[in-house]
């Protein structure tokens, strides 16, 4: 949303039907240091291929963000997609900021009385 607010507004606003998970949601969802050893010990060797690449995320985030572990923004949302019965989901209409200080700020207004955001169960 903040690199390109405004496509993200445009897609939001083409009437497609669109699925999104928010940043609050997959922050919640984190690959930990003794989840990464787990792969490096496991007999798959894509599990242990996988350790590889994660190396730089590791350092990454630890750096920027001091976590001992990576937040799965991507594969949280593919989740969502594959299998939505994991999460809470609410319908509504969603706006992008585009400009000011709000930039990339993104709003959301539920077709429900009831609000319930997207949430993991």
């Amino acid at each position: 949303m903040f690199g390109d607010p405004d496509a993200a507004d445009r897609i939001f606003t083409c009437g497609a039907d669109v699925l999104a998970v928010g940043i609050n949601v997959t922050n919640q969802v984190i690959l930990s240091d003794a989840d990464r050893e787990k792969l490096q010990q496991s007999d798959s060797k894509y599990a242990r291929y996988l350790c590889k690449p994660l190396a730089h995320y590791f350092d990454y985030h630890r750096e920027v963000y001091f976590t001992e572990g990576v937040y799965l923004h991507d594969p949280t949302a593919l989740l969502a997609a594959v299998n939505p019965s994991l999460m809470t989901l609410a319908e509504g209409a969603v706006r992008v900021q585009t400009a000011g200080i709000t930039k990339g700020l993104t709003l959301f207004r539920s077709n429900d009385k009831r609000l319930t955001l997207f949430l993991l169960l």
